[in-house]
């Protein structure tokens, strides 16, 4: 549940953030930077009162950081404004900073990812949402430290994402294996079998549901047996 807020104080808010963003210049202190402006403008799109001037400035600038540049795509990809997200995304550099930001904006590359992952939802990039979904749900589920705003930021993105991409209250799959056809449905979430062994054997899996469908190949085995001989040279106790 949320808490209601006027619209007096939203629409001071607002003005505020607006003054800031016109009256903006690059310093590059860390309570001034392009990560900070790219946020005040991504804050007033999903408020649906973007500033689009100040997003096409900051855009055009050659020295724009790659946090910024995630931000604004994603900034851009709220108001609709596609080509310029997609062009912000794919320019930017996939080994996102893995430093933390311990203030000003409790930054880490975790919390970069989840706007990666808004701009992808918001561009309806299906693959490419569900491969950075992956990343985030790792990082959500092991036992590192996160910062709240991280950890809210990444939350509210995985939610964004089961919202347009809505898991089946089922699974409905189909298995090809050597020759033979097998028709799952199950209310559970999981469901694993073993295949035969042998080589050049081929593997379709078809969905049949409208919910997503991840598959897992594990791979066992007992390495093979190294012939190994004794050799010493100039060893002495």
């Amino acid at each position: 549940k949320s808490y209601s807020v006027s619209n007096q104080f939203i629409n001071k808010w607002k003005n505020f953030q607006k003054n800031k963003v016109r009256s903006w210049k690059n310093n590059k202190t860390v309570y001034n930077n392009d990560i900070n402006q790219a946020y005040r403008l991504y804050t007033l799109a999903l408020a649906k009162d973007p500033e689009i001037g100040a997003m096409n400035r900051l855009s055009e600038d050659k020295f724009l950081s790659n946090q910024a540049r995630i931000i604004l795509a994603s900034a851009y990809a709220i108001i609709g404004r596609n080509e310029i997200s997609k062009r912000l995304i794919n320019n930017t550099n996939p080994k996102l900073d893995n430093k933390f930001d311990y203030s000003i904006s409790y930054g880490s590359s975790i919390r970069d990812k989840s706007f990666v992952l808004e701009s992808y939802l918001r561009l309806n990039m299906q693959n490419q949402a569900l491969e950075t979904l992956r990343e985030i749900a790792s990082e959500l589920s092991n036992s590192n430290w996160m910062s709240t705003q991280s950890a809210a930021q990444c939350l509210r993105t995985v939610s964004l994402y089961l919202k347009q991409y809505p898991m089946g209250k089922q699974m409905n799959f189909s298995i090809q294996h050597s020759g033979k056809t097998e028709n799952i449905v199950s209310k559970n979430t999981t469901h694993s079998f073993a295949l035969s062994n042998g080589n050049n054997q081929s593997l379709q899996i078809t969905n049949k549901s409208k919910g997503t469908l991840n598959v897992r190949l594990i791979q066992k085995g007992i390495p093979l047996e190294i012939e190994e001989q004794e050799i010493s040279r100039n060893i002495r106790l």
